[in-house]
């Protein structure tokens, strides 16, 4: 696996995430990714077929669990939870065996 893979941020406190984004920043500086790629990597959001790519990448750079948070900022529950159901309706599926 190449460092900088995976980030998991849901169990930090608040004011060590930025901390974590940066460390991981930096392993993906250090594993040698282009721009591209590291744009890629550091936001899985987007249409469904974008989220399945990026999804379907971190899979092949040999990630094997994935945390996705839903909710960000100031979006209501019902909109986090249309993104939930976004995500298991359309993007989960390409990835069951």
């Amino acid at each position: 696996m190449r460092p900088g893979l995976p980030i998991l941020t849901a169990r930090l406190p608040v004011a060590r995430i930025k901390e974590r984004w940066a460390a991981y920043q930096a392993g993906l500086d250090a594993a040698g990714h282009d721009a591209a790629t590291k744009a890629r990597l550091l936001a899985q959001s987007g249409s469904p077929a974008r989220v399945r790519d990026q999804v379907a990448e971190l899979r092949d750079a040999g990630v094997q669990h994935l945390l996705c948070q839903t909710g960000f900022g100031d979006m209501s529950h019902e909109q986090n939870l249309t993104s939930m159901r976004r995500f298991g309706e359309e993007v989960m599926p390409a990835f069951r065996p």
